[in-house]
């Protein structure tokens, strides 16, 4: 394909990447649902950590080194890969993190991601809830300020004009990636909507590419977290980032065309497995691919009982390899273990 000459903007990032992460055929997948479904895995798009919060935070640390920062303050849930994976990134770039965590369901993975957040040496500071969380937010930044710490906060799940960029280059990657690979160009794409920036990312990378495919952004968290209205928001701010004026209202016009929302996968709210999903981890299973419970297990099972009929379809895996770890070696703060011990 003709590649698109972009903004400048896509070339301000610090390089957290390993390399191109891989595109290839779901075998077994493909076998039981009668088509062809292939993956873009970012799982291990990092050694250091991966996913596709890489992505953002490739963006993000590079505006956050640029203006001066030496701590950064952010939000997520008891288990959240965004704080994990910012603060393993952030151990060599002589920042300090600051996250605020709310509850969620109790799973497994809670007790890996916590541990190995404080491990990377992240602050973590429980709230009861979202009003709570905010107040948190506002005192910490403003006692840093304060005391001239140059705080930078980064939005729930990386979500910002910056973050959505990481994802306008994915989208490049996969164009280039299935040039050739899939007969038709009009393939739809699954993906994870959990706070935005990927989904408005990869629209916008289509979008300034020529290209319109369906993307199935299956809903993981709630709508009060991200909505049509806030997807809006990301794709405007973005696009400042990436062309002029005069070509704004247009981009992210067709960008939001390619979007559909499916709120039917979240069953009883963010954090909480599904029976489908577990369905999808058992499929996915045939094919070596570990899926979780609350992000990428939602997303399969739409895949799997979207009845698309198109031939061929585009899996975005954007979580990180799940590592193994050994219960004797967790860092679980008293708060969390007391909680846990009820």
């Amino acid at each position: 394909m003709t590649k698109v000459q972009f903004s400048d903007n896509l070339d301000k990032k610090i390089h957290l990447q390993d390399g191109l992460s891989p595109i290839r055929r779901l075998n077994h997948a493909s076998k039981m649902l009668g088509k062809s479904v292939f993956i873009k895995d970012d799982s291990d798009i990092s050694s250091v950590y991966g996913g596709s919060k890489v992505r953002k935070l490739e963006f993000i640390l590079y505006d956050a080194l640029n203006k001066g920062a030496k701590n950064l303050v952010t939000i997520g849930s008891w288990g959240s890969h965004h704080i994990l994976a910012t603060a393993r990134h952030t151990q060599a770039l002589d920042l300090n993190l600051h996250a605020v965590v709310l509850a969620q369901p109790e799973l497994p993975h809670i007790d890996f991601t916590i541990s190995q957040s404080i491990s990377a040496g992240a602050h973590l500071y429980p709230v009861s809830n979202e009003l709570k969380a905010f107040l948190k937010i506002r005192s910490l930044m403003k006692a840093m300020q304060k005391a001239r710490l140059n705080p930078y906060f980064i939005s729930l799940g990386g979500s910002s004009d910056f973050g959505v960029l990481g994802t306008v280059n994915a989208a490049i990657e996969i164009l280039d990636q299935t040039d050739g690979v899939l007969r038709s160009d009009r393939y739809p794409i699954y993906m994870a909507l959990g706070s935005g920036s990927s989904v408005a990312g990869l629209a916008l990378g289509l979008a300034l590419a020529g290209r319109v495919n369906p993307i199935n952004a299956i809903q993981v968290t709630s709508s009060m977290v991200v909505n049509r209205f806030v997807l809006k928001r990301l794709l405007k701010s973005a696009a400042q980032l990436l062309v002029g004026p005069s070509q704004q209202k247009s981009l992210v016009s067709l960008a939001e065309s390619m979007i559909i929302i499916d709120k039917t996968h979240l069953g009883k709210g963010y954090g909480w497995p599904t029976p489908e999903g577990q369905n999808a981890i058992d499929m996915c299973a045939g094919d070596d691919l570990t899926l979780d419970p609350i992000y990428t297990g939602k997303v399969f099972s739409a895949l799997i009982s979207s009845g698309e009929s198109q031939e061929e379809i585009l899996y975005w895996h954007t979580h990180a390899h799940t590592l193994p770890f050994n219960p004797q070696d967790l860092r679980l703060p008293s708060w969390y273990a007391q909680r846990r011990k009820r």
